[in-house]
């Protein structure tokens, strides 16, 4: 199996400080603070070795759920199930380091074929970019292995295309709007199940 590389329609991080199974507890807790909980695991290898026989290095896909984001999705366009979860790749390199992997929101989202879900897209971008930058983070400042922090690519965007006029628009944001009574208390964090 080749390198995971660093694909355009992801948000990739190479971790050098940690095994396979650390790496899934991190991107878990990861996740966690920025809204999702997982809701699957595939151990891909594992499954391959017994489907075909086939040997990989240790791979796992995750699914990721932030139940607030999916209502919002699923209340516009139900067909928006078919790219949830979303799906998080940890897996092992050759060199023993772990690649971990998000999917690109605006590039994912493409396959809708609708040009209002750009500011939806960076929604659902910024946990997800949120978890990841803090899986770089926790890299000890004192590994010499750790290569250079990667910076944020640029968001991927579809042409622009005219919205069909029977289509719901999603809000641009979410969260419910608060009063200024109740900006002085705080807000429940929501945890997905």
């Amino acid at each position: 199996m080749t390198r995971f590389g660093s694909p355009t329609y992801g948000i990739t991080r190479t971790l050098t400080d940690t095994d396979f199974d650390s790496a899934i507890d991190r991107v878990t807790a990861a996740l966690a603070a920025n809204g999702f909980g997982v809701l699957t695991s595939i151990d891909v290898q594992t499954t391959l070795k017994q489907k075909i026989g086939e040997d990989i290095p240790r791979y796992t896909v995750l699914g990721a759920c932030n139940p607030t984001l999916a209502f919002h999705a699923l209340s516009t366009d139900p067909g928006f199930g078919l790219l949830m979860p979303c799906s998080v790749v940890v897996a092992e390199q050759s060199d023993g380091s772990i690649a971990v992997s998000v999917g690109e929101p605006s590039a994912l989202f493409k396959a809708m074929d609708r040009d209002d879900l750009d500011g939806f897209a960076e929604m659902v971008r910024r946990p997800l970019q949120a978890a990841m930058d803090a899986l770089w983070a926790a890299i000890s400042l004192g590994d010499a292995s750790r290569p250079e922090r990667p910076t944020s690519s640029t968001p991927w965007r579809s042409p622009q295309r005219q919205a069909p006029s029977n289509t719901r628009h999603l809000p641009s944001d979410p969260r419910p709007q608060r009063t200024a009574r109740d900006r002085h208390r705080r807000s429940p964090r929501h945890e997905s199940p």
